[in-house]
């Protein structure tokens, strides 16, 4: 898995959560460095920042490098986002079900 270059949002969540496994089971610093950076790679990038894959993995990251204000962070934005979603399809729902009647 050291020699295999990411390609895609996937390829780096599954580098970085297999360096993560590897880190607790070795006990290895290094390669919870390595999975840290591969988190903040995916959360970082334009086409995950604003995603909650996006947000889990700077959580993941921050976790990694014990920046626990930081993680708490991130999981409240995926929270705040996930009621404003909830709100938006209950508004959608009402609509929908008024034009119906």
């Amino acid at each position: 898995m050291k020699n295999i270059k990411p390609q895609s949002t996937y390829e780096y969540l599954l580098k970085a959560i297999t360096f993560c496994i590897k880190g607790i089971e070795e006990n290895s610093q290094d390669l919870l460095n390595a999975a840290a950076g591969f988190f903040k790679i995916v959360g970082e990038s334009p086409a995950e920042c604003d995603t909650i894959i996006g947000r889990q993995s700077m959580a993941s990251a921050h976790f990694l490098r014990k920046q626990f204000d930081e993680v708490l962070v991130y999981l409240d934005s995926i929270r705040v986002r996930k009621k404003a979603l909830v709100q938006f399809m209950r508004t959608m729902r009402n609509i929908t079900n008024k034009l119906n009647q």
